[in-house]
């Protein structure tokens, strides 16, 4: 496939069609085409939106199988969860690849992320808007346990990012305290 361009996300769409049919129509777009998707939705952003709005996306990136380039590009034949050994783990080399491909799809969601930071900001909400971005886990790439087991990956499964940016704040900081994603609802709604 050709590399994908970051101007893709202001080509137009409309997610009213999928919105209108509920919960139903956006869960079946995680199979889809995750790029795509958040190009979507960073068009769906959009000023003159009754204010305030919540504007939410599940987005599968980076997720395997590992597709993207930093550039956008797609590998013809990624890889995915396997192959796999009879035990269930990754063979060596398998696991070095994969966790290569992750590095560099984690390189083109970046590029994705900041591309919807850019809709907020043409769009004038960024500085008043509450952005959340986070993950739900992260990935184990050990050849000798398997990718979501606690034997060993719990540095790289447990302990994900997040970024929560508040309305008006100009100055970032970082706290490594521990946080459980039982918490971003009611911090969420402090702010």
């Amino acid at each position: 496939d050709a590399p994908a361009d970051p101007a893709f996300l202001d080509n137009g769409g409309d997610v009213a069609s999928a919105a209108s049919k509920g919960p139903t129509a956006l869960f079946a777009n995680l199979g889809g085409d995750q790029v795509a998707r958040a190009g979507t939705f960073a068009r769906s952003i959009n000023a003159g939106d009754r204010q305030p709005t919540l504007y939410f996306l599940h987005v599968l990136l980076p997720h395997s199988p590992y597709r993207y380039l930093p550039d956008g590009g797609v590998y013809g034949n990624p890889i995915g969860r396997g192959p796999q050994t009879k035990a269930g783990t990754w063979p060596e080399g398998v696991q070095q690849v994969n966790e290569q491909r992750m590095l560099m799809q984690l390189a083109w969601t970046d590029k994705v992320l900041g591309t919807v930071i850019d809709r907020l900001k043409r769009q004038g909400l960024y500085d008043k808007s509450l952005v959340v971005m986070t993950a739900d886990h992260g990935a184990g790439f050990s050849p000798a346990v398997r990718g979501r087991d606690l034997d060993g990956n719990e540095p790289t499964l447990m302990w994900v990012p997040m970024f929560l940016k508040a309305p008006g704040q100009t100055k970032g900081r970082v706290d490594d305290r521990n946080w459980e994603h039982v918490d971003l609802l009611p911090t969420l709604a402090d702010y």
